[in-house]
């Protein structure tokens, strides 16, 4: 930044001593002049004025990189100085500015009169002055526009860290293309973030304010940014950004889309581009004019992007750990509950082989009982894991019908409810009907049942009714339940209470998991609740 302003004051220096110099030599020659033509002097100050001027502002185009501009201006000045057209380069500007110079100097010597001598001599004087003006302006524009990027970057650099939470970037983004096309001259803003195919790199929409510009295209292919002609694979190859003007015909976006006025800028974040912003602004000059202020908005949404591709990548660490943990976590839980019926299978069998002729006729029918019994529990037990596992995958293996809620509340009854601590009680079911797997939804109702029988003492009563187009199915125990704070955890996967784990009583704690994944699947929810008085828990499915 020091650097700059040496530069431009030992410039403006310069600057001044040359005109010292011109001002000098033109007054030498006006004493020297006795004639000229007015009517011609005018006529070639004018033409040379008019030429400066184009001048001055091809040469901002060119530092712009807005070609197109710069040509058509150096053709002007070039047709006004009668001078060949030169290439748009500084050093052709440079020529035509020196010709424009020496046109306005009068041909003394070819004429006669003082009076238009000292007509030329206040216009030169005077479009010196002008010239020594705009350059004192835009020396001071400058340095302003400089403290205005450093200020703003500041703000919003420190505005950005605390506000960007985890999985808020693309809200984030959002609100600083809104506050862009509020507050500034720019009339509409799209972001277009990078996306990988097969084929290689694509551009898919992520937020946008103001009128469409690309977004009415949506996704942009690979194939789109493969072909030559279009600014948004030049503008992702050379990180540079690209105006395209106020001609339709000039600068193609995409091949075969051209917009007036639009700004291209890359994305770049640590050496990686992240997308392209596309921005529309009111006029020509709008580019140059908020160049900077672009700039760092490309550069703080770059940084956005970045920082939400490093969470999503994070997340998905996070969820790999956490598969990984789940799987160690089932290893422990199914070698533990495989274990006990195991064992007991295991001894009971053993005890029959080698000492049956020591048992009686009473004993050994125990032990096979125990037998059938622990080898049902294991069964139950592989069953259990295996439906698990096709919930983990996403395939639910049901077998979907229309069923009247009647016919299977009677299976209900006759299945489950020979428990005499059970009591049923039924309400506006009549004509109502259900699309899903009647088989599975009977299971889920015996698993809420047998935790209930399981983990209380008193009775036990499951209710039935048709609510809002909903079958609701509720459990209702008088239990203690388990804590306010844990309700939440029943439904996950070999989950179980402080309490009930440190007890004797068996269970893997898969029971009411698959509940929640068959109720899931036939499009409903799962609840639980503590009362006073007891403990709630079931399901709502919709109906047909």
């Amino acid at each position: 930044m020091t650097r700059f302003f040496l530069k431009h004051e030992l410039t403006s220096k310069w600057t001044m001593i040359w005109i010292l110099v011109v001002m000098v030599i033109v007054l030498f020659f006006v004493i020297a002049s006795f004639d000229i033509v007015w009517t011609s002097g005018v006529s070639r100050l004018e033409d040379a004025q008019y030429a400066l001027s184009c001048l001055f502002e091809a040469a901002d185009q060119l530092r712009t990189e807005h070609l197109t501009l710069a040509t058509h201006l150096i053709l002007a000045a070039a047709i006004a100085l009668h001078q060949p057209v030169p290439s748009p380069t500084f050093s052709s500007i440079s020529v035509l500015q020196n010709i424009a110079l020496v046109q306005m100097t009068p041909h003394w010597f070819d004429h006669s009169g003082l009076g238009i001598t000292f007509t030329w001599l206040l216009g030169i004087i005077l479009i010196l002055t002008l010239y020594v003006w705009r350059e004192r302006a835009l020396s001071r524009i400058t340095r302003e526009q400089d403290l205005l990027r450093d200020k703003l970057l500041a703000i919003s650099g420190g505005w950005m860290l605390a506000t960007v939470k985890p999985g808020s970037a693309k809200e984030v983004i959002a609100n600083i293309v809104l506050q862009v096309t509020k507050y500034t001259e720019i009339e509409a803003v799209e972001i277009f973030r990078v996306s990988e195919e097969e084929q290689g790199t694509a551009l898919s929409p992520y937020c946008s304010s103001g009128p469409p510009l690309l977004w009415d295209h949506g996704h942009i292919p690979h194939a789109l940014l493969k072909v030559q002609a279009g600014a948004v694979r030049e503008v992702m190859q050379t990180r540079k950004p690209w105006f395209s003007g106020n001609y339709r015909e000039v600068g193609a976006i995409l091949p075969g889309v051209r917009l007036k006025d639009v700004a291209l800028y890359p994305l770049v974040d640590r050496e990686r581009v992240w997308g392209i912003m596309i921005l529309k602004g009111h006029g020509t000059h709008f580019f140059a004019r908020l160049e900077d202020l672009m700039a760092i908005i490309a550069k703080e949404i770059a940084i956005l992007l970045a920082y939400g591709a490093l969470e999503a990548d994070a997340a998905k660490v996070a969820r790999y750990q956490e598969m990984d943990q789940l799987r160690t976590e089932l290893l422990a839980n199914v070698s533990h509950e495989l274990r006990t019926p195991l064992g007991l299978v295991r001894g009971y069998a053993e005890t029959l082989l080698y000492n049956r002729e020591r048992l009686t006729p009473d004993q050994s029918i125990e032990f096979v009982t125990v037998i059938a019994e622990e080898s049902a529990q294991l069964e139950s037990q592989i069953d259990k894991l295996l439906k698990m596992s096709t919930f983990e995958h996403g395939n639910t293996p049901l077998h979907r019908i229309h069923f009247y809620v009647n016919d299977w509340v009677m299976r209900i009854r006759g299945r489950l409810l020979a428990n005499i601590r059970v009591s049923l009680h039924v309400e506006q079911i009549t004509n109502v009907a259900v699309y899903g797997d009647p088989d599975e939804l009977v299971d889920v109702v015996s698993n809420l049942l047998d935790n209930a029988l399981k983990y209380s003492l008193g009775s036990v009563e499951l209710k039935i009714t048709h609510v809002d187009s909903a079958l609701r199915v509720t459990v209702f125990d008088s239990g203690t339940g388990v804590p306010e704070d844990e309700i939440t955890k029943i439904f996950e996967r070999f989950y179980r209470s402080e309490h009930h784990a440190k007890s004797e009583m068996r269970g893997s704690g898969l029971g009411l998991s698959i509940v929640k994944g068959i109720v899931e699947a036939h499009h409903g929810s799962v609840f639980a609740h503590k009362h006073a008085t007891g403990f709630e828990v079931g399901f709502v499915i919709p109906t047909a």
